[in-house]
């Protein structure tokens, strides 16, 4: 005589609930994107960008896209691994299993590093396009002090100071 139990807890639930939100975050981002987009093209009309005012849409359009998605789908994806981690260790009785490795969670997991790595990617290419879009800018210092009444020199460290600052605030303000 034997026996053999096999435990198995089925995700169909909390994937559903996690498809339903990836909807919802696709729709969201999207939007969040088309706002950026219009508040974008109201301070920069056509007239200023003169030629280049379809290619610079074009750059802004990826970069909201591809920084809204991404963010948004780190947090869908972050908080659906809190609740079903917090679900399994605040169960008093075993009704949920975490996903045992193999072909059984397979799909599980596919999903879940394939939405992970394409957050990665969106947000990599959302960090190089900031970057891209500040290493074009020019910036002129005007600057009235005085040159030192020993060396008639201006100190280069001033220069520096100020361009830092401005760096910084960069990352404060939306934009200037």
């Amino acid at each position: 005589m034997s026996s053999s139990i096999d435990n198995f807890s089925s995700y169909t639930d909390k994937m559903n609930a996690v498809m339903i939100g990836f909807i919802f975050m696709n729709i969201f981002a999207v939007i969040i994107a088309m706002i950026k987009m219009y508040f974008y093209t109201r301070r920069n009309p056509k007239s200023t960008l003169e030629g280049d005012a379809i290619k610079m849409y074009a750059f802004k359009f990826i970069y909201h896209i591809c920084d809204a998605w991404s963010e948004y789908m780190f947090w869908l994806l972050f908080f659906s691994c809190c609740s079903i981690f917090i679900a399994y260790k605040m169960q008093v009785n075993a009704y949920l299993l975490l996903p045992e490795m193999g072909e059984a969670s397979d799909a599980n997991y596919m999903t879940f590093k394939v939405v992970m790595a394409l957050t990665l990617v969106t947000k990599l290419i959302a960090v190089f396009m900031k970057i891209i879009e500040q290493s074009y800018v020019d910036i002129y210092l005007v600057d009235y002090e005085k040159p030192n009444y020993e060396t008639k020199q201006v100190n280069a460290w001033r220069y520096m100071f100020i361009a830092n600052e401005y760096n910084e605030l960069q990352t404060e303000m939306r934009y200037v």
